[in-house]
Order: structure tokens, then C-alpha cells, then sequence
């Protein structure tokens, strides 16, 4: 993946809620109009920051729709709708493991975007900020990508495109991804993959069928 760190839809506390990460969204940095000022404005992943600002548009009351797709292996893939009354809807799809402490690996994928969740655990992540993200798949050379954090645990790293099965790939292939967050420490996780292949081709699917 070659970067990007749109925040993510977030499934509000209570009722159509899925099963998967812990969605509770941090709020707004710079205040409560949902907005990054001229950050945002500067940002070469604008895309993502205008994501963001519907999102937040939507507010963290708004209705929720949750559907699972499939679970196997631990793996649980769900689809997400996001109502936003005249303007339309918000759909995407997560794949996460629920039960597996942090650190906790998931996959995502919205109408324009697909990638990663990440979620770290303690200790708390600066609202608004950006943080570099390391990962390494099988051991192999590793790669260095901004990711900015969508609740206080979960990073997100997510690049522009379509193709689930071709983003995901080195994922679905591998076998243990280690993670390390230089701001927050020397300390690399390494997370398993098991079942992976599955989890990505079953969200491929949910794309398909309710993203797209």
C-alpha cells in the first residue's frame, strides 16, 4: 500500500452496532465544526480529510446499520450503513478479529478507499495527529506509511482505490505482520495472519455486494 489516513467510519455506542473494533471516534481536534483548517487544506491526502468532514457531518447520534457477512477462524466481516437522511448513505465493510487482544489487525474497505485498523491498545493517541507506521510482513523489508488515529487505540491507514483482493494482498499471503509506532516506543507487535485469506476475500465480497 502506498499510504493515506482517511479517519473511518464509526460505529456509534448502542443499538446497530457491530461486533468488531471498538469505534468510540475521538472528537474533532481544533474544536466542534469538524474541521482541520488549513491542515486539511494543505494535506495531500484531501480526499481523506473531506471524508472525514462527512463523516463527522453525519454526527456520532446518527442511526447505524450492521450486517454480518461471515465469520471464520475468529475472523468476523461486517457491513456497515451510515444514513445521512437527503444527502444519501455511507456503506463500507470491516473485517476484524474481536476476540484477540490488542494489538489487533483489521481490514477495511469504503467506496474509494481501502487499507488497514490497527488497534494498539494503551496508551492513548493524540487527536489530529499524524503518526508513522512500520510494517513488516513475513520478516520481509518493511515499509514506513502516515496514519492518523480514528479513536484514542486505533490507527488508520487507508489509500485510495478499489481492488480489495490486489491492496490486501501481502496480507492475505502472509503469515505474522509486526507493527511498531516509533512516537510510542521502541517496541515492535507481531500479529498473526491466520486466516487472513479468507477475511480479505470474504470483504472483497462484502465490497462487492454492499459497498459498491
Amino acid at each position: 500500500m502506498s499510504g493515506g489516513e482517511p479517519p473511518l467510519p464509526v460505529p456509534p455506542p448502542g443499538g446497530g452496532r457491530g461486533r468488531g473494533f471498538d469505534f468510540t471516534p475521538l472528537p474533532p481536534p481544533g474544536g466542534g465544526d469538524g474541521g482541520e483548517g488549513g491542515a486539511a487544506r494543505r494535506s495531500p491526502f484531501l480526499a481523506a480529510a473531506l471524508f472525514a468532514l462527512l463523516l463527522l457531518a453525519a454526527g456520532p447520534a446518527a442511526a447505524q446499520e450492521a450486517r454480518i457477512v461471515g465469520e471464520r477462524g475468529g475472523w468476523l466481516v461486517e457491513a456497515y450503513t451510515i444514513p445521512l437522511g437527503e444527502t444519501g448513505e455511507i456503506r463500507y465493510c470491516v473485517a476484524s478479529r474481536p476476540q484477540d487482544p490488542p494489538p489487533r489487525l483489521g481490514f477495511m474497505t469504503t467506496r474509494a478507499t481501502v487499507g488497514l485498523l490497527i488497534d494498539l491498545g494503551p496508551p492513548e493517541l493524540e487527536a489530529g495527529g499524524t503518526y508513522a507506521l512500520e510494517i513488516a510482513v513475513d520478516g520481509a523489508g518493511g515499509v514506513r506509511r502516515p496514519a492518523r488515529p480514528v479513536t484514542p487505540t486505533i490507527l488508520g491507514l487507508m489509500e485510495s482505490g478499489t481492488d480489495v483482493s490486489a491492496m490486501l494482498a501481502p496480507y492475505a499471503r502472509g503469515r505474522t505482520v509486526a507493527v511498531r509506532v516509533p512516537a510510542l516506543g521502541p517496541e515492535a507487535w507481531r500479529v498473526s495472519l491466520a486466516g487472513s485469506s479468507w477475511a480479505i476475500q470474504t470483504l472483497g465480497t462484502c465490497r462487492a455486494d454492499h459497498v459498491e
